[in-house]
Formats: C-alpha cells, sequence, structure tokens
C-alpha cells in the first residue's frame, strides 16, 4: 500500500496518461506525476508530495475531461491500438485500456474511502 495522497495523484496520473488519446490536454506535466505513476518509490516525505486540495482539484479536471473524450470519441477510434498497455497487451485497444482504467479508478477510489474511515471520518456515501 501506499499513502492516501499517493492513491489521490495517482488517479490523477493515470488519467492524465490517457487524456492526449481522447482528444484533451493533460493536466498536470510529467515532472508532477513522476512521483505518483505505477512502480514509483513509496511517498515517505511530505515535502515531495502534491498538496491534497491541489490533487482533488486536478482530479475532478482530469474527470471532466475523460468523460468529454468518451462522449467525443468516434465508434471507429475504440479499436485503435491503445497508446500504452499497463499489462503490456500487445493487442490493447483504446477500449479495452479505458475497461482497465475504469476498474482501476473504482479500486483505488476504494481505497480512499477505506482511508477515510481509518482516519475517523465519515463515509462518502451517505
Amino acid at each position: 500500500g501506499n499513502c492516501m495522497n499517493w492513491i489521490a495523484g495517482h488517479l490523477v496520473t493515470t488519467y492524465n496518461a490517457v487524456l492526449p488519446s481522447l482528444g484533451e490536454e493533460v493536466v498536470w506535466d510529467g515532472s508532477r506525476t513522476e512521483i505518483y505513476k505505477r512502480g514509483s518509490d513509496p511517498l515517505l516525505d511530505a515535502a515531495n508530495a502534491a498538496d491534497f486540495a491541489d490533487i482533488k482539484e486536478a482530479f475532478a479536471a482530469c474527470h471532466e475531461k475523460v468523460m468529454r473524450g468518451i462522449g467525443n470519441l468516434p465508434g471507429e477510434r475504440w479499436r485503435e491500438p491503445a497508446p500504452f498497455s499497463p499489462g503490456n497487451n500487445p493487442d490493447e485497444t483504446l477500449e479495452t485500456l479505458l475497461h482497465l482504467i475504469a476498474f482501476h479508478q473504482a479500486y483505488h477510489v476504494g481505497q480512499l474511502g477505506l482511508g477515510r474511515r481509518l482516519l475517523g471520518k465519515d463515509g462518502g456515501i451517505k
């Protein structure tokens, strides 16, 4: 596991990586995403972390862009080769990548929900 800051930043980094393929501009530049990439070192020094409020704002912006990009994606583009494949699948398409990202985001949002409860905060859904 990793800290909640890393998990939230990782969600932004994941969305950010697919935005160009959806015809949208990235929210964070590459230097900001480096510490939040899959396989990066654990985030142990708060001085290296992005402000959590900035991460929440970036996530909201990324999510809006992903939803808009998906909505504007022509049907023929879904079967195009993906720009990357987290599982190194040589047959990865934009469609299969987006399915994977949807699962990935839900998984990590669930971790954040558990983290909130461990901190003594109310659940996000009432």
